[in-house]
């Protein structure tokens, strides 16, 4: 990549878009090996006709092309390959920080609000959350087996059958 730019030997925008294709002959079969050992790892079924892999397994192309795209991206403005790894790896942290699995989006303070919304992992991610548990019902009664929480930096807890701290 970093030869090619420097000898101008190509556009960059045509060697851009014949990576991406070129590529894609790689992650697709890896994106079919993952989705079949990570889906069905943890007891998700081929329920309703097995729609709900095969909307998992289109995001998860949609995941790796965007991860991809991005790697692709900062090999190409950087001018060495270690920079294009730390922008990458920099830009990465971030946006897993911030897709509101980490950090929830009430605890995000305003001026980087910006970061949950522009965020490419919190929409895959969301995706992935909805096809999973949208119409299924969950039920603690009596807040039985939850867990206590911290409520205060001083490590008090809250015990979760009795409220008290």
């Amino acid at each position: 990549t970093f030869r090619e730019m420097t000898s101008n030997t190509y556009q960059s925008w045509i060697f851009y878009g014949t990576q991406m294709i070129s590529d894609a002959l790689i992650f697709i079969p890896k994106a079919v090996i993952f989705s079949v050992l990570m889906y069905f790892m943890p007891g998700l079924t081929l329920e309703n006709n097995g729609t709900h892999y095969a909307k998992y397994f289109f995001m998860l192309m949609v995941v790796f092309w965007l991860s991809l795209a991005m790697a692709e991206f900062f090999a190409f403005v950087s001018p060495n390959q270690k920079l294009a790894q730390a922008y990458y790896s920099t830009i990465q942290t971030i946006f897993n920080l911030f897709c509101g699995f980490l950090i929830r989006k009430d605890n995000i303070p305003p001026w980087w609000i910006w970061l949950f919304y522009g965020n490419m992992v919190r929409y895959p991610l969301n995706f992935f959350q909805v096809n999973e548990l949208q119409n299924l019902e969950f039920s603690c009664p009596g807040n039985q087996g939850a867990v206590p929480v911290p409520v205060q930096p001083t490590g008090s807890y809250v015990n979760a059958t009795s409220n008290a701290r």
